[in-house]
């Protein structure tokens, strides 16, 4: 990153975040604190109105040069937007074309095609499993009470305990395997818990307020997960033959994975997780191509997976 960019950089971080504090800017642009305080020094020598309280700022309705965006980086936003799922909902997307348009006029050296634009020919498709209109009843509501840190009352169909009434304290919103889930502190249970959107039949705000917890974040929450639940996390150990080695060695399936290649062209896959029941779903995917090493609770319960499978079909 040049100095240019890296002023450019600093300058809107102070627009739209309050109290940057130099330690925040030094990790946002990779360079050291001497270097910001050097930057900051510069810019305010250049007239822009920067001031400090409780961190940096830049005065309000202070006039500032207008958005200069490379194509390299509208088209990451546009990518972005694009692939969001949340553009299920019809409401977000008329938002999303109206910001593309005023993105798409702060570009500089955009490409000139006749017709043809070649943004339309990349892309990336994140489709939720969720009902869109689940998202556009509830969805909103929920984004208020976080950002506001407000309690929500809910109705909720849990696979376990049916359908009950809960006060929520919100945390977060998260996107994985396909559909929205909320991170909230759950008043029933005592306990945090991840609540899956299409399961609430109603969600309320209230008025009172809960103080958050400052220890909390989504990487903690799903640090030891193999993919959606929690727990306490396990060693398994796995054998992989055939074409499910090509799928094992082509990519990276949890943080903690561990791959052996064995002389007769198998290989074995160990890790730590949570979520026995992912992993259980995960192994069967493989069909006859693996077999459960160890834990002797996971060989046992994907033994007695395969032969009720087995049942049913003999049955018929």
């Amino acid at each position: 990153m040049s100095k240019y960019e890296r002023l450019l950089q600093i300058v809107n971080l102070l627009k739209a975040r309050r109290y940057q504090r130099v330690g925040d800017l030094s990790r946002e642009c990779a360079v050291s604190e001497r270097t910001i305080y050097r930057d900051i020094a510069a810019l305010a020598e250049a007239g822009l109105p920067i001031y400090f309280d409780r961190g940096y700022r830049i005065l309000p309705n202070a006039f500032l040069p207008p958005l200069n965006l490379t194509t390299v980086e509208y088209f990451l936003l546009r990518l972005s937007l694009n692939s969001s799922p949340l553009m299920q909902d019809p409401e977000n997307r008329v938002v999303k074309n109206r910001l593309l348009a005023k993105l798409e006029n702060c570009v500089k050296d955009k490409p000139i095609s006749s017709g043809d634009d070649p943004f339309r020919r990349l892309g990336v498709k994140l489709k939720a499993s969720d009902p869109g209109s689940v998202l556009s009843a509830n969805f909103k509501i929920v984004e208020g009470a976080i950002t506001g840190n407000r309690l929500i009352e809910v109705s909720y169909d849990s696979l376990t305990s049916g359908l009950k009434r809960r006060v929520l304290e919100p945390h977060a919103l998260v996107f994985r395997s396909r559909a929205w889930y909320l991170i909230a502190f759950c008043h029933l249970r005592r306990e945090l818990r991840l609540f899956r959107f299409s399961r609430f039949r109603e969600i309320q705000p209230l008025k009172e307020s809960f103080k958050p917890n400052p220890d909390f974040s989504v990487e903690k929450f799903f640090a030891d997960s193999w993919e959606l639940y929690s727990g306490k996390p396990f060693d398994f150990k796995v054998k992989f033959w055939d074409k499910a080695c090509k799928v094992i060695l082509s990519g990276i399936h949890h943080p903690s994975e561990k791959v052996t290649l064995l002389k007769e062209g198998s290989l074995t896959y160990s890790a730590r997780a949570a979520g026995e029941e992912e992993i259980i779903r995960w192994i069967l995917g493989f069909g006859g191509m693996v077999e459960v090493l160890s834990p002797k609770r996971l060989r046992e319960r994907h033994l007695d997976t395969i032969k009720a499978m087995g049942a049913r079909y003999d049955g018929r």
